[in-house]
């Protein structure tokens, strides 16, 4: 068994490193936050994770190196330091 396959609804006590270990929230939680889903659908989601959750974490990790360099990136091309206080005094100039 799968360490990712437990009964569906059920909240997981083990940690994970993975960006999917969102997945132990109890569906009836998910479907109250995004009232436009419906339970099935979610339930749907679980399924397709479990048959696929090699190809799932790999897609999120690559996302998450994706993210990273372009922060990178970004940062290196707009300096973050001071921008607090920058920001602050454009607005006390008006």
């Amino acid at each position: 068994m799968s360490k990712w396959a437990e009964p569906v609804g059920k909240k997981r006590a083990r940690k994970s490193n993975s960006p999917s270990q969102g997945l132990g929230k109890r569906t009836a939680e998910v479907v109250s936050q995004y009232p436009s889903l419906r339970l099935a659908d979610v339930y749907q989601v679980i399924g397709y994770f479990l048959d696929h959750q090699a190809e799932v974490d790999t897609y999120l990790n690559e996302r998450q190196r994706q993210a990273a360099a372009v922060r990178r990136e970004s940062e290196t091309r707009f300096d973050p330091a001071g921008v607090r206080d920058r920001l602050l005094a454009r607005r006390r100039q008006g």
